[in-house]
């Protein structure tokens, strides 16, 4: 289950900064981990739709440089999966995550 963030993928090098700052690494633990955690049952079936075209890349995408209130993009996988993936996450789960990326943006840290 490939699962990464925007501003990772954006800005390779702002890795080695959040692994030195031990409350920025915390967030992106955190939510990493929340994430990983709402896919979990889905782990199966999003691994073999990974597995079964290496050349289309495929994941989710937890979004903390977006502006548009879209947190989570699943990037490569079937229209259903995606929705799948989608109706694993609550509303609450969007607003816990929308709150955390806004204090995040907050602290000037991404």
């Amino acid at each position: 289950m490939n699962i990464a963030y925007d501003i990772f993928i954006e800005r390779p090098e702002l890795i080695e900064f959040v692994k030195d700052d031990a409350d920025t690494n915390t967030f992106f633990t955190e939510i990493l981990a929340f994430v990983e955690g709402r896919l979990k049952p889905l782990e199966d079936e999003i691994n073999k739709e990974e597995d079964a075209d290496e050349n289309v890349p495929m994941g989710t995408i937890i979004c903390v440089m977006r502006g548009d209130g879209k947190f989570i993009n699943f990037a490569g996988y079937s229209e259903k999966l995606r929705e799948k993936m989608l109706s694993s996450f609550s509303k609450e789960d969007m607003d816990f995550i929308f709150k955390k990326i806004e204090i995040l943006n907050a602290s000037g840290k991404n």
